[in-house]
């Protein structure tokens, strides 16, 4: 297993999100990794976002509300700012 994840999961995972026939699949233009559960997920989530996010350290993450009292935190320990 590489350290992205297991490639035969990640890429049905994409053909399931995007659909089988998307361009941006068959063109590479899609990157994908394999995280450690939902939380894992924001936390590399936000990481991506701080550093190349569009607005990088001006990126506000818009939360559900309700939603899960560690999001916040999850957003805000990788140096983002959050709103509902």
């Amino acid at each position: 297993m590489a350290i992205a994840g297991l490639d035969s999961f990640t890429s049905k995972s994409l053909e399931i999100a995007y659909g089988k026939d998307s361009k941006a699949l068959s063109e590479n233009r899609i990157a994908r990794t394999q995280v450690l559960s939902g939380t894992g997920g924001l936390r590399v989530l936000g990481e991506f976002l701080k550093y190349h996010g569009p607005n990088k350290d001006k990126t506000v993450v818009h939360l559900s509300k309700p939603t899960w009292g560690n999001h916040f935190k999850i957003f805000e320990y990788a140096g983002l700012k959050t709103n509902t």
